[in-house]
């Protein structure tokens, strides 16, 4: 037995763990599947999340059904139209999916099908591609998949990704002395799913293996600008220094990156960034004890230094292993240190925050933060508007933060970006920080960005807050997204002396805005 915060799971409505606890229960077998982490089944202990088969009468565990994975936790789960868990999603470099084994000959031969199905998949898409399943016949002879690819592709009419429709159907062949059954299998587009992107150069996203100082290994993706041609199969790189790097780091922090087409990602390359994204240490995805190293105080320490270790290696020149399987991965550095930015939400605000106000300032020339959280624990004062005051919260909160920061104020303030603007104040005077943060956020309350504000204006930082009426956590309305991206384009192409991309007409699909520019300054006057 185990504690329910040492399973790596959730608790709807709150967050923190690789997924959601499930039980299937058979009544006629009087045996439920469940699944869990950190359960130990025949004297092992699974660090990934498992489904396992219990006796409802008397609690005896029985076997193991699926899970067990080195690499990752069960991320999620298809049901057959009966409600029988049939197929597990495992989600490391790209998602995967795996046919759980049958208990009878009955479910062996079903097992032997749906093996056989997923092979005609896999075969109709390319290798580069994933795909899930949305939806089943009651009969279980037709599924509506959603299939995608980092870029677009002709399987795909030119998106990066589509919905199919694949049929299954048995055709009884009699013979003078036997009768058998043949499988016809076939997969038919429904539609693209991104059709407009057809006439867009898109980015690859790779993904590369960067490992922490202390030796963790960190799933990074690497997206970046269409390059050159292909020449005897090898991407070639364009001449001259490696462009600006954007690091976009991911909310949470018991949250995860994952590979495919990211809107995000796509318009900064398409502005000539590269971006890399990182899984630190506390992501979800990777078992209990990779999510576990980012709690308990860890989100201000090992939790940004992973980011800067993955920073520091794309910018060096120094490393001559390979971060990659892909030989197309362009060599190292793939961006230029003196254009190193940093980007987030909410948590994801709060890393670019302290990437900018930690202990060495300059290293970020710049960051973007959505949403952000300013200050934390016993030094927030809106924590206790935060989240509606859920006590669910609240108490996952505790565990991120650690003790100490949840009480000690005089530790809580080392662990908050708005206490050390002074360190980017002292810096170079080219630093800059650009805000943007919905009024009616009840996750991270718009006061964080204000405080961040006042304090910047007090150390004379170059940068901007901008509002949203309207939004809560995180800026969702089409024309409050693209003014927040036209923005942030402009933010970041001033800074690094890139050349900005007219957007014409298109100006007009964010007239509608409900933003406020709060403050704007290149250089603000300071106040010391």
């Amino acid at each position: 037995s185990c504690r329910f915060e040492d399973t790596n799971l959730q608790l709807v409505g709150s967050t923190g763990g690789s997924g959601t606890a499930r039980m299937d229960f058979d009544p006629d077998r009087d045996e439920v599947d469940v699944h869990l982490c950190a359960f130990k089944s025949g004297g092992r202990i699974s660090d990934t999340t498992t489904y396992d088969r219990f006796d409802i009468r008397t609690g005896q565990y029985l076997k193991r059904v699926a899970g067990g994975n080195a690499k990752s936790d069960i991320t999620g789960f298809v049901a057959h139209p009966n409600g029988r868990a049939q197929l597990v999603y495992y989600e490391w470099e790209k998602t995967t999916l795996e046919v759980i084994p049958g208990a009878d000959d009955a479910l062996d031969r079903r097992r032997t099908r749906l093996e056989d199905d997923l092979r005609y998949i896999r075969s109709f898409l390319q290798p580069s591609m994933t795909f899930r399943i949305v939806s089943r016949q009651r009969s279980d002879e037709a599924w509506v998949l959603f299939a995608e690819n980092d870029v677009g592709h002709s399987t795909f009419k030119g998106s990066p990704s589509a919905y199919f429709l694949f049929a299954r159907s048995s055709t009884t062949v009699r013979k003078p002395n036997a009768t058998s059954s043949e499988v016809q299998r076939n997969m038919e587009l429904i539609f693209p799913s991104r059709p407009e992107m057809k006439s867009y150069k898109l980015a690859r996203m790779d993904p590369v293996h960067i490992k922490a100082r202390d030796g963790e290994d960190l799933l990074c993706f690497l997206s970046r600008t269409p390059a050159l041609p292909l020449i005897k199969g090898v991407q070639s790189e364009p001449p001259g220094p490696p462009p600006p790097l954007v690091m976009v780091i991911h909310g949470g922090p018991q949250a995860r990156d994952s590979w495919g087409y990211n809107p995000l990602c796509q318009f900064l390359c398409s502005r000539g960034f590269r971006v890399l994204q990182v899984n630190y240490r506390g992501s979800t995805g990777f078992g209990a004890r990779f999510l576990r190293l980012g709690m308990n105080g860890e989100f201000y320490k090992s939790v940004q230094s992973d980011i800067v270790d993955a920073a520091e290696y794309a910018t060096s020149t120094s490393s001559t292993e390979s971060a990659g399987a892909d030989d197309n991965i362009p060599p190292l550095p793939w961006g230029d240190p003196d254009k190193l930015a940093i980007l987030g939400g909410s948590f994801g605000g709060y890393s670019a925050l302290w990437g900018m106000t930690s202990s060495n300032p300059g290293f970020y020339k710049c960051a973007v933060a959505i949403c952000p959280i300013s200050s934390v624990g016993a030094a927030d004062e809106q924590s206790k508007k935060a989240f509606g005051g859920s006590p669910l919260i609240a108490k996952y909160w505790h565990r991120i933060f650690g003790k100490d920061v949840s009480k000690r104020k005089t530790v809580a303030m080392k662990a908050s970006p708005m206490y050390h603007i002074d360190k980017v104040g002292k810096g170079p005077s080219e630093l800059s920080i650009a805000l943007y943060h919905g009024e009616n956020d009840r996750r991270a309350p718009v006061e964080h960005s204000y405080n961040m504000l006042k304090e910047m204006k007090r150390w004379g930082l170059a940068g901007e807050l901008v509002t949203f009426a309207g939004e809560g956590h995180g800026i969702s309305k089409d024309a409050n997204l693209l003014y927040m991206y036209y923005r942030i384009e402009e933010f970041l192409c001033k800074k690094f002396g890139m050349e900005l991309f007219d957007a014409g007409e298109d100006t007009k699909k964010f007239e509608e805005n409900t933003a406020r520019v709060e403050w704007s300054a290149k250089y603000a006057e300071t106040m010391i």
